[in-house]
């Protein structure tokens, strides 16, 4: 009987043993289902978190994309602006508005190399300024030189001292400033790329006298560097001209005071019909 106390004794102390470690395990399995679902959503939440940041990112890129693709657009375009505005300031077409280009004539200009070069020039007339005088490719740009009626008239008179002069062997080729042997008399220097485009001017003193060129001697015009006007409206234009040395033999200075003349610039600003210089040389027939 003894024994059978003992046993039964035993066998609920084995089972009350059983029950308290089945409520632990409840317990732990419990704990860890809520460790699991916290953990779960955890992750969900970090994934979200990462999500936002990763979709923030990408609008900030795209943004950045977008302004940087602004930004070269106006640079592009800025550069063709400033391109044409060059483009249009180097390339000045239209003074054939103003500018009758009318009879030519062979002069002597100087290059480069301290030379003298034949050109072809033409007698011009400037409606705008009723000034005339000649135009000449001149080095790498194209000149005007014009001036009013008393320097023409002045020049003339230069020029027939200068042929006075030759006539009785009085040139010195050994005078270094037989360049403004005649004096000097006032003009206009316009000048440009080509013939058709002169944007470049200012007025200029010019020096009247002669110069030795081998065995020959020459009638000259020298104009010093000539401050441009133009500079003043557009920066980008050049300062100053270069020195402009015109050289003519004596037919060819006879020439040119012949054919500048203020009958003519009257003709050309009452826009009469000039159809060849030859029907002005024509000889009266009474």
């Amino acid at each position: 009987m003894k024994h059978t106390k003992v046993f039964i004794a035993a066998i609920a102390i084995t089972s009350l043993f059983m029950t308290a470690c089945g409520t632990t395990s409840a317990t732990n399995n419990s704990a860890n289902s809520i460790n699991k679902e916290t953990d779960a959503v955890l992750e969900d939440s970090e994934d979200e978190v990462i999500d936002v940041i990763e979709a923030s990112q990408e609008t900030e890129n795209q943004e950045e994309t977008s302004i940087s693709k602004a930004d070269e657009y106006n640079d592009n375009l800025n550069k063709t602006i400033n391109k044409s505005n060059k483009k249009s300031s180097l390339i000045s077409f239209g003074n054939t508005d103003k500018i009758k280009f009318l009879d030519e004539l062979p002069l002597y200009t100087k290059t480069a190399l301290q030379n003298i070069k034949e050109q072809t020039a033409s007698i011009v007339v400037n409606k705008k300024t009723k000034l005339s005088g000649f135009g000449t490719k001149y080095m790498a740009s194209y000149y005007m030189i014009t001036m009013d009626e008393y320097n023409r008239t002045q020049l003339e008179k230069a020029i027939n001292q200068y042929i006075n002069d030759f006539s009785n062997k009085k040139l010195n080729r050994k005078d270094t400033k037989s360049f403004k042997t005649y004096g000097k008399i006032e003009g206009r220097l316009d000048w440009g790329t080509i013939k058709a485009s002169t944007p470049n001017y200012g007025y200029c003193t010019i020096n009247l006298g002669y110069q030795f060129h081998g065995k020959s001697p020459y009638f000259t015009l020298t104009i010093f560097p000539t401050y441009n006007l133009h500079h003043d409206r557009d920066t980008r234009a050049q300062t100053d001209s270069i020195e402009v040395e015109i050289f003519l033999t004596k037919a060819q200075a006879k020439t040119l005071v012949s054919l500048y003349g203020q009958e003519l610039v009257d003709m050309v600003l009452n826009e009469n019909k000039i159809e060849t210089f030859e029907q002005l040389q024509d000889v009266d027939e009474y």
